[in-house]
Formats: C-alpha cells, structure tokens, sequence
C-alpha cells in the first residue's frame, strides 16, 4: 500500500477527498488526529476507558455513514464533536435504562432486605430459571460493572452474543416474578 504524506491536509479537506473516493487512508488521517483527544474528552464524562473507547469508535462508524452530510464550508472538528457528544449522550441514556431495569429488578426482589420480609418468591428459585453461565454475565456486568466489550474478551463470545444473552436472561427473570 503506498503511503502518502497527508500532513498538508487541513481536515475539512481530507474529508472532502474522503467523500469523493472513499479512501480509507483518508479517514485513516482524521482518526489518528482526533483519536486521544475524543477518549480523553468522553472519558472526563463516563469515567469509564473501556465504554469512552466504544462511544469514539461508533462516533467514527457514524462519521462514515453520513459523510455526505458533511458541509464542507465549516469545520470538520465541530461537526465531528456534535456527533460524539450525540453518541455520548446515546450511550449514557442506555447505561441509565439498564441500571433503571436493574434497579427494578433489585426492588422487586428485595435484594437488599432480610429473607424474612421477601415477597411470596425466593430469590434462588427466581434465578434457577437462567443458566448459569448467563447469571455469571448479568453479576459481572451489572454488579461488577464490567462492559460488554470486556466480557466479551474475557469469555471469548461477540458483544452483540453477550447481550443478547443478557436480554434474554433478563426477560427470564420478569417472567419469573410476573414483572
């Protein structure tokens, strides 16, 4: 693959370049630019590596997809910006949603009170209904706060696997409790 020297380049015009030919070398330029510092500016809102690598990587896809959105006659680094704050804020309502099930969840199951004051259902006979292997992926994700990116490394499965497994595991728990 030849190698050009692309340092000349103002963004606007690499992205320009980008458009018309879909060179990947291109892209390749404006993500090495605005890489460290789109981690270091999500990172200073999710506290969290793992999940700011995540949203920078979707912002990039979604720069893809709507490339030709792009105006040409403002700067590439807003309009990149406005997208990852859109993705951030994306990303930090989904993690609400699922600590707001989770959540639920916990209410329902007296998680946090005596056995004595449980409801007509026992915690154990609730989670007998999902596998193992599917309890172990809800405690590390939820109750340990793993990502799924980082469960999806350690057990060797895709992200999307992973929670789909999740969901269903979930699903299983609200039937079992008539939630």
């Amino acid at each position: 693959m030849l190698k050009f020297d692309l340092s000349h380049k103002t963004d606007e015009e690499l992205m320009v370049d980008f458009i018309k030919s879909s060179n990947e070398m291109l892209f390749h330029e404006l993500m090495k630019r605005h890489h460290s510092m789109a981690i270091g500016y999500i990172q200073k809102k999710v506290y969290n590596r793992p999940l700011a690598e995540e949203i920078v990587q979707d912002t990039f896809v979604k720069v893809v997809r709507n490339k030709d959105q792009f105006n040409p006659k403002l700067q590439f680094s807003s309009w990149f910006y406005s997208i990852l704050k859109n993705c951030c804020i994306d990303a930090i309502r989904h993690s609400q949603r699922h600590q707001n099930k989770l959540t639920k969840i916990a209410e329902n199951l007296d998680l946090f009170t005596k056995q004595e004051s449980r409801t007509d259902y026992d915690l154990t006979s609730v989670l007998k209904n999902v596998s193992e292997q599917d309890r172990s992926i809800l405690v590390q994700h939820f109750v340990h706060g793993l990502t799924f990116i980082e469960l999806a490394e350690k057990l060797e499965l895709s992200k999307e696997a992973l929670k789909k497994r999740a969901q269903r595991a979930l699903k299983k728990i609200r039937e079992s409790i008539g939630s």
